[in-house]
């Protein structure tokens, strides 16, 4: 079966596992819940990255069907979803709670915001994302997290047709942070999204925050 060779394959790297996370997410997105959750199972004892997003799913579907067995369900996945990320599994010496908290708290905000921008829930999205930004002096480890959640804000802002709050964003995203964990694809994605509005506003003759 394609889950049991899955489950026996290594594991993958970070932008692999981040990959099949999002590939996940879409499925979930695109209401195929079977599917995203299967997609996720064989890497949820190994994976923090499978494992939170598995309970943000989970939570997210305990939102919407508010059947009893389903909330049990995500807390109880949640709680083993800490778990993993707080013990990694080449680590030397096991790391206190406190160590990974601030990281772990922030990588299920900015899953979470994300779920909730694509279920058409732009206010408690935008508090997920902003929740990301605040911590990120206390930020160990993932430091692509605020960046990240810059860009999601962003775009979040633009849907919206906030632009004058969006471009300080990108240009924050883009020009204050350096040497993280899949810079080249976050950068991307905010050139991409500056060059449209500057070429929107040429095209248009308007007038508003600069875009470069």
């Amino acid at each position: 079966m394609a889950l049991a060779a899955a489950a026996g394959s290594p594991p993958p790297g970070l932008a692999a596992a981040l990959d099949e996370c999002m590939e996940a997410m879409n499925s979930f997105l695109c209401n195929h819940f079977d599917e995203s959750l299967e997609k996720l199972q064989p890497r949820t004892k190994e994976s923090m990255y499978h494992a939170l997003v598995y309970a943000t799913i989970l939570e997210m579907q305990a939102m919407m069907t508010f059947e009893h067995e389903d909330i049990v369900q995500a807390g109880q996945t949640m709680k083993e979803a800490q778990e993993i990320c707080q013990s990694p599994p080449d680590a030397p010496t096991p790391p206190t709670a406190s160590e990974y908290q601030t990281d772990d708290r922030c990588l299920l905000l900015l899953l979470k915001g994300l779920c909730l921008k694509h279920l058409q829930s732009p206010a408690e999205a935008e508090a997920c994302f902003s929740a990301v930004q605040a911590s990120e002096k206390r930020l160990r480890y993932d430091h692509y997290l605020v960046p990240n959640a810059l860009l999601e804000l962003g775009l979040l802002h633009l849907a919206q047709g906030r632009s004058e709050e969006a471009v300080p964003l990108l240009r924050r995203a883009r020009n204050n942070y350096k040497n993280y964990s899949m810079e080249s694809r976050t950068l991307f994605r905010i050139h991409a999204v500056l060059s449209r509005l500057k070429a929107d506003q040429e095209e248009n003759g308007m007038e508003g925050p600069s875009s470069s």
